[in-house]
């Protein structure tokens, strides 16, 4: 067995992560909020403790947490809750030969760049409350390596794609209309390249880098809207303007972020080549598997 993971967070990329880490024979158990995800995570061989955060976890939980060489914290921040994963570790309850911690943050912490390329190094804009939260977090969990030599890394992911989660699911629930907003490009990540770059980074921890993880071509959304359309062969709906006023609010700040953002860092450090260089091999996979509006990935 190489090592065990604990991950908290089995949601989308967690779970991801585990299924990756399995067949490569990691022992993975981590941490959920849903009662009901227990038992199909067990079931798979996945040591699952239901924890939401702000509460006391039990022991057997900490017990697994303590045994781990390995830890992420894949849960969205909120600014509303402390950083009750964060404050564990502070307390101690890792190992003392743990190897590798990953912190899951976002490539939108980037903000708008109007289109420009940033790598790691490039100046931190984050605009919603969410994303001012990860930037306070980053630098909190980075302070672990700073400070107490702890082996932290953290993950900037692109907009995240696969199973259940893409533009195929979304044209063929209906949602066909395309935004007109030249000049708005922005990369994405398949969560089957997102949970390589992180298997490959706990097999070849770096402790303090920050690494971001998105695809190799960047596109404008009206774009992979309408590739979704001629794969599922449906008519693509009416265009409309990025400035309309009837445009949701919530649709509008979505195409904020403006960045391209690239993962040459990740890709040269650990000799990464991504499945899915860009979504149009991402869309095709799923397209073919017939895995467009469900996650099956463990059945």
């Amino acid at each position: 067995m190489k090592g065990h993971l604990f991950c908290f967070g089995l949601g989308y990329v967690g779970e991801a992560l585990a299924l990756q880490a399995m067949k490569h024979g990691w022992r993975v158990s981590g941490t959920t909020r849903s009662k009901k995800k227990i038992e199909r995570l067990r079931s798979i061989g996945i040591e699952a403790f239901h924890y939401v955060e702000c509460e006391t976890p039990d022991e057997d939980m900490m017990q697994s947490l303590k045994a781990a060489s390995h830890v992420i914290d894949t849960i969205q921040p909120s600014r509303n809750w402390p950083d009750s994963v964060y404050r564990m570790i502070v307390n101690g309850a890792l190992s003392d030969e743990v190897q590798w911690i990953g912190f899951l943050s976002s490539a939108a912490v980037y903000g708008s760049t109007a289109g420009k390329v940033v790598d790691e190094t490039a100046q931190l804009k984050p605009g919603i409350d969410v994303e001012v939260t990860r930037v306070l977090r980053e630098k909190n969990w980075m302070a672990l390596y700073d400070k107490a030599g702890l082996p932290v890394h953290v993950f900037r992911p692109a907009a995240i794609y696969g199973p259940g989660r893409n533009q195929l699911a979304w044209v063929k629930a209906g949602r066909k209309e395309m935004v007109y907003a030249p000049g708005i490009v922005f990369n994405r990540i398949h969560i089957d390249d997102l949970a390589l770059g992180l298997l490959r980074s706990m097999e070849k921890p770096q402790p303090g880098e920050f690494f971001n993880l998105a695809d190799d071509v960047p596109a404008e959304p009206m774009e992979v809207s309408y590739y979704a359309c001629k794969l599922l062969d449906i008519p693509p709906g009416p265009v409309i303007d990025l400035n309309d006023s009837n445009l949701p609010y919530e649709v509008r700040c979505f195409y904020d972020h403006n960045h391209v953002v690239t993962a040459d860092k990740i890709k040269q450090n650990l000799g990464i080549s991504w499945q899915y260089p860009s979504y149009r091999e991402g869309l095709l996979k799923l397209f073919k598997d017939g895995q467009i509006g469900q996650d099956n990935r463990w059945s």
